[in-house]
């Protein structure tokens, strides 16, 4: 294949030391669903099996494939959980996440499921937003022999600088926490129960926010301050070409040369995750200048002018990470299509490209 996408796997645990050095004392949750941000949650889990206390996905399939993996490792559900599979999630040592008293067991179960109750602090997503409600679920769950409180939780629903917001949110999980009522059954329970709310975007915040368990999945890729990325992708020029004034290149509407250009063709389009909407809005990187994108991206293929940047027939083109002194970062491409640098770690498709380990 001519595209390559690298994970760094010495990145990968560097991050997974920087993260618990600054959270000495937390626990730390791997966050991997969404096949791990797209990097692959089969090459992650193995670089990080038994580094971690837990890991977050969203759904008991996505669990399911974690044990392919990692047989022994905490798995958490963040997202609702059908009721018929608690029996499997209890075997497989994966905890659910409980928003209501419907999500509780009807019947008991063989072996005690262990649960986190999200509390809705201002997100208004999943999560009990009513303390009457929290009450009779902790009650219910304390006096049950088939389901154990592990962990309560909340999701903050603002990034970095939206610290008022965060700010209201975890107050409102402490009110839930430090309620008479809560301190006195939870005090009571028999096993150890993790409060967790701070995510990628607020570790490096108060350490107020960090509680008992931190949630990592952007920054353990290499997204904030404290880690770096760990992914690089690469492509290839496949085709140079010179243009004369008045050419047409690429779909219509086509891009019209002004004067006389070399054109280079690259191995990636908006199937592989190179967005359509980077024609004319982009640079990328060739043998350490940047190269602008121009026409329209094709599904396999863009156009980069290479009339000023020394090129060569198959020389790399860096879609992301660095290429000498210059890099290109999921931050760029957020800020190019008005987006989320998560979104566009997730958008790259990463089973049209040959995938690299490093060691």
């Amino acid at each position: 294949m001519f595209n390559k996408y690298i994970i760094d796997s010495q990145v990968v645990l560097d991050n997974v030391k920087a993260i618990k050095k600054h959270c000495a004392g937390k626990k730390i949750c791997a966050v991997v669903k969404a096949d791990a941000y797209g990097l692959g949650v089969e090459s992650i889990c193995k670089i990080i099996k038994n580094k971690v206390d837990y890991y977050a996905v969203n759904s008991f399939s996505e669990a399911m494939k974690i044990r392919k993996y990692d047989k022994k490792t905490k798995v958490i559900i963040l997202g609702k959980t059908m009721p018929c599979d608690y029996e499997c999630c209890a075997k497989n040592n994966f905890e659910v996440t409980i928003d209501s008293e419907k999500d509780l067991p009807k019947i008991g179960l063989i072996k005690p499921i262990n649960i986190h109750i999200a509390i809705n602090s201002g997100m208004n997503r999943i999560g009990i937003s009513s303390m009457k409600i929290f009450k009779r679920i902790l009650a219910k769950t304390i006096k049950s022999k088939s389901y154990n409180v592990a962990g309560i939780y909340t999701h903050f629903a603002g990034s970095a600088e939206k610290f008022n917001r965060e700010k209201l949110q975890f107050e409102r999980l402490d009110y839930y926490k430090n309620a008479k009522f809560s301190k006195k059954l939870l005090k009571n329970a028999e096993n150890e129960i993790v409060f967790h709310a701070a995510s990628s975007s607020t570790i490096s915040k108060s350490p107020e926010f960090l509680l008992d368990m931190v949630r990592v999945g952007f920054a353990l890729y290499g997204g904030g301050v404290i880690t770096k990325p760990v992914l690089t992708i690469k492509a290839k020029i496949i085709k140079i070409l010179k243009v004369n004034i008045g050419e047409r290149i690429g779909y219509e509407p086509a891009f019209v040369a002004s004067k006389p250009m070399t054109v280079g063709v690259v191995s990636m389009g908006y199937a592989d995750g190179f967005s359509r909407r980077l024609s004319n809005n982009f640079s990328v990187l060739v043998n350490g200048e940047f190269a602008r994108v121009i026409g329209l991206v094709c599904m396999d293929m863009f156009f980069v002018d290479l009339t000023n940047v020394r090129a060569s027939f198959l020389d790399d083109v860096t879609i992301l990470g660095s290429d000498g002194d210059k890099k290109l970062t999921l931050e760029d491409y957020a800020r190019a299509l008005n987006t989320s640098p998560y979104e566009i770690l997730t958008s790259f498709n990463r089973k049209r490209m040959e995938c690299v380990i490093l060691k």
